[in-house]
């Protein structure tokens, strides 16, 4: 699986994942794009806890909105048929610390499509802890794409059609020449792979590395 990042803004940041059926069997993908709020409320009475919840999904276009005291409000907009999943980001005391009761919906991942699925996502569709649900049927060495944005903007389902892969376009060929001039100014080329991960402004991939 491979997963891009670009920025068409500062608050607005695309996401395009790869996925690969690499065996030798066709077989059903289970892909989950995750947004989550780092739990600090249970550990500082004082922060107040943050919200996600369903703005809306139609099985074409979801968005899932995302609320924060200091962060102010962001969007999560995914294009295609996912279902739409919330839980709880709670810590299993149970498991870490042999204290305390494990909070029943804590466990989505491991639980979503099994027997236990209702104990694990809230059916009042809000958490702390969202994820896009994807289903997909790939022969051997086939592959999907999935197209995801994160923006403090309104967005509709032409958010993540033409454009979306015009700006992933642009930013490529910007981080293109920008490599370029180093290796024009001496920098090795054996060393540039290695740094454009780390350089800022930088979107670090597997696969690729897109500038912002």
């Amino acid at each position: 699986m491979f997963v891009e990042y670009a920025k068409a803004a500062a608050d607005d940041i695309l996401i395009r994942i790869t996925a690969v059926n690499m065996g030798p069997d066709d077989a059903v993908l289970h892909i989950l794009p995750t947004l989550w709020f780092r739990n600090t409320w249970d550990w500082n009475s004082g922060d107040q806890k943050p919200s996600l919840r369903l703005e809306q999904s139609d099985g074409k276009f979801s968005v899932i909105d995302a609320e924060h005291s200091s962060l102010g409000k962001m969007r999560l907009a995914a294009a295609g048929d996912a279902g739409v999943l919330f839980t709880e980001n709670e810590t299993n005391r149970q498991r870490l610390f042999g204290v305390g009761i494990l909070h029943p919906m804590s466990r989505m991942h491991r639980l979503f499509c099994g027997p236990r699925r209702s104990r694990a996502v809230n059916p009042q569709m809000t958490g702390t802890k969202a994820a896009f649900h994807y289903r997909q049927d790939l022969a051997s060495g086939a592959s999907c794409v999935i197209r995801l944005r994160l923006s403090s903007r309104p967005m509709e389902p032409e958010s993540l059609e033409d454009a979306f892969d015009a700006t992933f376009a642009l930013r490529k060929r910007e981080a293109d020449e920008f490599y370029a001039a180093l290796h024009r100014r001496g920098w090795s080329r054996t060393l540039v792979p290695r740094s454009d991960r780390r350089l800022p402004g930088c979107f670090g991939t597997n696969s690729s590395t897109i500038m912002s």
